[in-house]
């Protein structure tokens, strides 16, 4: 039976014929697309974030259930709520950095040639760093106000300096994780967008 090895410099199929030395395999030249990232710790901050969804959905559901059935509701429920959401958010934002599963809209971006592709990569995260760095900065002096005034939520009391510094620290894992991938595809060439 025949064997298709590929087509032939004419575009078609020809026959593999056994006398042929086999050809060692070449690997594909790595595409930087699917390089992995320099850091991986993006699977502990999507588990953390897996277990307040979790968390968050136990809470919920009881709270219902009391509400609705013993017409006696958990209390502070809202408040965890809130906290809850904020911390998914920005475990999620540190996750999706540190993993590199961001949005990325590509629809030119391999019409380029390597070394463009290297540099918008540097570049964007470039921008991405300095816009969590300013998200980070903001965060805290905010913080700093919170705990000024010692403002706590109504029910529970929790400190909301502590939150909005969990938020500024969160934020400043993503700054320095998009620089380091900046530093990272400028040196080895590698633009790490997948």
């Amino acid at each position: 039976m025949a064997d298709r090895s590929g087509p032939s410099s004419e575009g078609a199929f020809r026959e593999h014929d056994p006398r042929e030395a086999p050809r060692p395999a070449v690997a594909a030249p790595s595409d930087p697309a699917h390089d992995p990232p320099p850091i991986r710790v993006d699977h502990w901050f999507a588990g953390v974030a897996g277990m307040i969804t979790f968390a968050l959905m136990v809470l919920t559901t009881f709270d219902v259930i009391g509400r609705y059935v013993f017409n006696a509701p958990i209390f502070g429920a809202f408040e965890f709520t809130e906290i809850f959401m904020g911390a998914i958010v920005f475990f999620a934002l540190a996750a999706a950095t540190t993993g590199r599963d961001h949005i990325v809209v590509t629809l030119v971006y391999g019409l380029f040639p390597q070394g463009i592709r290297r540099a918008l990569t540097v570049f964007a995260d470039l921008v991405g760093a300095a816009l969590m760095g300013l998200f980070c900065w903001r965060m805290w002096f905010y913080a700093e106000r919170l705990y000024a005034s010692r403002e706590t939520t109504l029910e529970l009391g929790i400190t909301k300096g502590h939150v909005a510094l969990g938020i500024c620290i969160l934020c400043g894992v993503a700054a320095l994780t998009f620089l380091i991938n900046a530093v990272w595809a400028a040196a080895r060439g590698r633009n790490l967008i997948r």
